[in-house]
């Protein structure tokens, strides 16, 4: 070649010495690629590795571990035979078959299969999950439940062992998708089968009325202290309980075909539109009971029309319209309106709450500050929420009208801006017919085979993460040189909890403030520590993970651009 360089005129041998420059940069930038992929191919299996051998139970985990194992917490904190359903085993399923899917490594899709296995086990013979499993047997869970769970002020659904499922904070939810998920990657029949009772679980637990139960097989063993009933069988919108499992059944019947699966999402979307209450406080509840009232749950969950639910609903019905077509999701949405822009503190609320400490925001540009909660049918009474004690034995919640000295770990307040949902539902109501549902996979079959794609490569919007699609060349680098040389991310474990040391007594102090009622040795409650030390945190683990997983996909994107 350099003989022929040396006969050809200058105008060849630019263009010769341009090209080879070419193919050299382009060698050079393949092998640094090569390298980069390599380095983060290497230190996400050791951080796998670390997770799924050295911290997982049988393929379960909790949600973060002191870094010598000698405690561990879920929600709460858990013995060491335990998982917890409620979060951190589906999210380490899922980022598992996330990793899978972006390095084609057969190694990853055998580890979700791991943490699959864990799901299985806990699975109920109902086809639903509870919170938490104990590998250790049900006798070792009720005890847990008798002394921990019991003894967590201001969290009353650990306070008590039902042996039922529950749907509260996308619990069953969250497991049925991955099922779903898993399933339809490889079609393993096992997979399937738990796919299947989990969906029966679904149809069965579903009122006739469209509504779904907080728990199910239904129970009614707890009521409260002040004798009314126990929730858990009440309609239950909190948490997104109807929201989700509408979700999941539309998800079924466009995968899977699944016409029951239909059937029920048409009769939970009618029944939260029967569920608006009249005006003035024409919005929607936490939960309600079977004659469709507005009812009390937890002691810090009276009976009311909560303000957030309202605006999350109203987003909701115009989703509803979009999707049917149907005019009937719309014509509640001006009282709803009407209600959120009533019921904003007035000036001299915000005066009073602002003088004080209370750290609850404020009115802005992006919205006004509002009662969380009100009374059904009143003149928007708002009710606040507080507490005094220092356990469950002395500890007592109790709602007023006073908007200083709230509970913190369940807000008094939020923040709505009605201009910008108004401005949606207008901007709805302008689009021509054939516009409105243009892009519903209820209505056009053709549009739900991308549907597949999207749900497989976890981008659809209710996932548990979304994926970025900007620059991370530097995050991904910090995600590389953070990882320890034992293979975990260090973390500050800033949720803590007291060791369950017994039950507290009646005549203990009962503080007023509410900042003194979290520390208290007989309350297994979380609070937040002042010194966290560095632990292992799943979600560490997925969002680092995500960060390096997104690099990978961006990578095999510029390759097939190129």
């Amino acid at each position: 070649m350099l003989h022929y360089l040396l006969k050809t005129n200058f105008r060849h041998k630019l263009i010769l010495c341009m090209t080879l420059f070419l193919v050299t940069s382009a060698g050079l930038r393949a092998e640094t690629k090569a390298s980069s992929e390599d380095e983060v191919k290497t230190c996400m299996r050791k951080a796998t590795a670390f997770m799924m051998d050295k911290v997982s139970i049988n393929g379960g985990f909790v949600s973060s571990y002191l870094s010598d194992f000698s405690r561990r917490w879920g929600e709460l904190e858990a013995y060491p035979s335990m998982i917890w359903i409620d979060g951190p085993t589906p999210a380490m399923a899922n980022v598992l078959l996330d990793a899978y899917l972006a390095t084609e490594d057969e190694y990853y899709y055998r580890q979700a299969c791991r943490v699959a296995d864990a799901l299985i086990a806990a699975q109920l013979p109902c086809g639903g999950w509870n919170y938490t499993f104990d590998f250790a047997g049900e006798e070792s869970l009720k005890q847990w439940y008798a002394t921990v769970g019991k003894n967590a002020w201001g969290v009353s659904e650990y306070n008590y062992y039902y042996g039922n499922a529950t749907f509260d904070d996308q619990n069953t939810y969250r497991p049925a998708n991955f099922f779903l998920r898993i399933y339809l990657l490889k079609k393993d029949p096992r997979h399937k089968e738990v796919m299947e009772r989990a969906i029966d679980f679904f149809l069965k637990s579903q009122y006739p009325n469209g509504g779904w139960p907080q728990r199910y097989p239904l129970r009614y063993d707890f009521p409260a202290k002040d004798g009314s009933p126990d929730y858990s069988s009440f309609i239950t919108l909190n948490d997104g309980v109807m929201e989700k499992n509408i979700d999941f059944m539309l998800r079924c019947y466009y995968l899977l075909d699944d016409e029951r699966c239909l059937s029920a999402a048409r009769k939970g979307m009618d029944c939260l539109l029967s569920l608006q209450q009249a005006p003035p406080t024409a919005g929607w509840a936490l939960q309600y009971n079977l004659d469709l009232q507005p009812a009390k749950a937890r002691d810090y969950e009276p009976a009311s029309v909560c303000v957030s639910t309202t605006s999350g609903t109203v987003m909701l019905m115009m989703e509803y319209y979009r999707l049917t077509g149907e005019k009937k999701f719309m014509q509640g949405i001006p009282a709803a309106l009407r209600f959120l822009d009533e019921v904003a503190f007035c000036d001299s609320m915000l005066q009073l709450i602002e003088r004080s400490e209370e750290k609850v925001g404020r009115s802005s540009e992006n919205g006004k500050l509002c009662p969380r909660m009100v009374v059904p049918g009143s003149s928007f009474t708002p009710l606040f929420l507080h507490r005094r004690g220092s356990h469950i034995v002395n500890g007592d919640y109790y709602i007023d009208q006073n908007p200083l000295n709230t509970i913190a770990h369940y807000s008094s307040f939020c923040t709505i801006n009605t201009d910008v949902l108004r401005s949606r539902y207008e901007d709805l109501l302008n689009l021509p017919a054939e516009e409105i549902s243009r892009n519903s996979p209820l209505l056009h079959p053709e549009l739900r085979e991308p549907l597949l794609q999207q749900f497989l490569y976890n981008k659809r919007p209710e996932g548990m993460r979304r994926f970025l699609y900007i620059d991370q060349t530097r995050p991904v680098q910090e995600v590389l040189a953070s990882l320890n040389e034992e293979g975990y991310w260090p973390t500050p474990l800033v949720l803590t909890t007291n060791p369950y040391i017994g039950e507290g007594s009646a005549d203990d102090p009962v503080p007023e403030l509410y900042e003194e009622t979290m520390k208290h040795p007989f309350n297994t409650q979380f609070y937040r520590s002042e010194n966290p030390p560095l632990g292992i945190s799943v979600n560490a683990y997925v969002q680092h993970m995500g960060v390096l997983i997104q690099y990978l996909l961006g990578q095999k994107e510029n390759s097939n651009e190129n």
